[in-house]
């Protein structure tokens, strides 16, 4: 009976060794992380914003080039427009219009006098001026003295061809006497019933002192 006792208490405790030593092989050494099934996490691109530790990389704002661009642009635009213009803009005297009525000044040449005549056949001193400006588009006035206010003022060394020419009939007079210049100091007028439509001298001595101005009015 005794070994019997002996025997049980032997038993039980190789049992008890053997359970004990099964539990110390499968629990998790000290430091490991028992696997789940949770996912893996990842880390973002490099180089992104958002990743912690680093400062994306940065270059030239790409609003300031396009701002840069933009005024570049603008300036260019303004620059060619301007040069444009300049280019383009229609040359006041020497213009189309201009030549026209020297042309037809020429043709009026040797054309009678008649007092209050505006033409075509007959013309007096100013009518002679309004005629040939009104048949080429230059709404130019009738009377003398509006004329010497007409488009635009000429000093007498920048006269051009088709400029309408502001005389007086003596020195130092009123507005008296119109004319079309032609070049090389010429003008075609119509003066009185003895000397009518033709081309005079402004440069002469008589015509000189009777300078008033000059009319650019195409």
């Amino acid at each position: 009976m005794k070994k019997y006792l002996t025997f049980l208490l032997v038993l039980t405790a190789l049992t008890l060794l053997f359970v004990a030593c099964g539990e110390t092989e499968n629990a998790p050494s000290a430091g490991q992380t028992p696997l789940t099934n949770a996912p893996v996490e990842t880390s973002s691109v490099p180089g992104e914003p958002g990743e912690t530790g680093k400062t994306p990389e940065t270059g030239t704002p790409e609003t300031s080039k396009e701002t840069s661009e933009e005024t570049s642009a603008e300036t260019t635009a303004e620059t060619t427009a301007e040069t444009a213009a300049e280019t383009t803009s229609p040359v006041i005297g020497g213009s189309d219009r201009a030549k026209a009525i020297v042309d037809l000044a020429r043709k009026k040449i040797g054309t009678a006098f008649r007092l209050g005549g505006v033409g075509p056949d007959e013309f007096d001193n100013t009518g002679f001026v309004y005629y040939v400006c009104r048949e080429n588009g230059v709404a130019i006035p009738r009377r003398g003295e509006d004329m010497a206010t007409y488009g635009k003022a000429v000093a007498k060394e920048d006269i051009l061809p088709g400029d309408v020419i502001i005389l007086s009939n003596e020195v130092g007079g009123p507005v008296g006497f119109v004319g079309i210049c032609v070049g090389d100091g010429k003008f075609i007028a119509c003066s009185n019933p003895d000397v009518p439509t033709a081309e005079l001298n402004y440069n002469s001595t008589y015509w000189t002192p009777r300078f008033i101005s000059a009319r650019r009015v195409a």
